[in-house]
Formats: C-alpha cells, sequence, structure tokens
C-alpha cells in the first residue's frame, strides 16, 4: 500500500526527531510506545549538500558524519556509507557533488575516472574509497532491511 507524501512540517519534524536504527537493520521513528517501520524505497537515508555547498546532510536535517566509503550502482545512483546511516545521494545534488570529488593529492577529479573502480577519493575533506555496487547487493552490504516484515524480530524488541 503506498500513501501520499506527508507535508505537515510539525509532523515531520517529529519524525525526523525519533527516526532510528533497530538493531536488525530496520528503520523507524518512535511514536510514544509504538515503532513505525519504514518501508525503503532504496535507503534509509537520502543525502543532500547544505545550503553552502560545505557539508552533506541527511532528509532527516542531520549531518552524514564521518563518510566511511562511496558507492556507486549499477543505475548511476551514488551511495554513502556514512556515520548517520546509510544513504543515496538525491539526484539534484549529484552533479554538485561530482564536482566536490578531488584525487587524495587536493586535484580535481575528471568524471570519467569513476569509470576505473576501485579508487580513492576525498570528498568535502575526507579520504575515502569509492566502489562499484549492484543495486540487489546494497541492503546487505550496508546492512540495512529495506522492507521490515511485522512480526519481526524488531518489532518485539
Amino acid at each position: 500500500m503506498r500513501f501520499g507524501a506527508i507535508v505537515n512540517p510539525g509532523l515531520v519534524a517529529f519524525i525526523n526527531r525519533n527516526y532510528m536504527r533497530g538493531d536488525g537493520g530496520c528503520y523507524f521513528f518512535q511514536n510514544g510506545p509504538q515503532k513505525v517501520f519504514v518501508d525503503c524505497e532504496y535507503t534509509p537515508y537520502v543525502y543532500r549538500l547544505n545550503d553552502d555547498l560545505s557539508a552533506l546532510i541527511a532528509h532527516t536535517g542531520e549531518a552524514c558524519g564521518r563518510l566511511h566509503r562511496l558507492l556507486l550502482d549499477d543505475e548511476g545512483s551514488f551511495l554513502l556509507d556514512a556515520e548517520c546511516g546509510p544513504g543515496v545521494v538525491l539526484d539534484r545534488d549529484l552533479p554538485a557533488v561530482v564536482a566536490r570529488l578531488c584525487t587524495p593529492q587536493g586535484t580535481a577529479l575528471e568524471p570519467e575516472r569513476l569509470a576505473d573502480l576501485p579508487l580513492r577519493v576525498s570528498l568535502l575533506g575526507e579520504e575515502i574509497a569509492v566502489e562499484a555496487m549492484p543495486r540487489a547487493e546494497v541492503p546487505r552490504a550496508l546492512r540495512f532491511a529495506p522492507h521490515p516484515a511485522p512480526g519481526g524480530p524488531e518489532s518485539r524488541g
């Protein structure tokens, strides 16, 4: 079942404040004593550049934190394995993120180099690995459950 987007600013802020990861890799928001599990369209987080294009932030407003690696899937999406959690880079920010990729020595990375994976890059001051990842393997590789099942171990704890 699909529902419409949540647009009420107060409700969005409430959900963002209470968005969490459970032990089994299921994401949910805590609503009093209840856990409302999140069915991910792709990843638990969506990252974008902040307003001055100097840092990556999650859809919840949190800083992405330390970057562990950047993954490129077979459909052209950029994924971050970040301290905040696993997430896809917002497609409208891809050109700006690519423009901020540098070699570890600090020179601008030619976008064509992204075809030569794996490689090491610097993104917003952090040196990280860039790896190819088939889209189907992303949940396992980034340790999250995209479609939590009602009654699973997370719903009991």
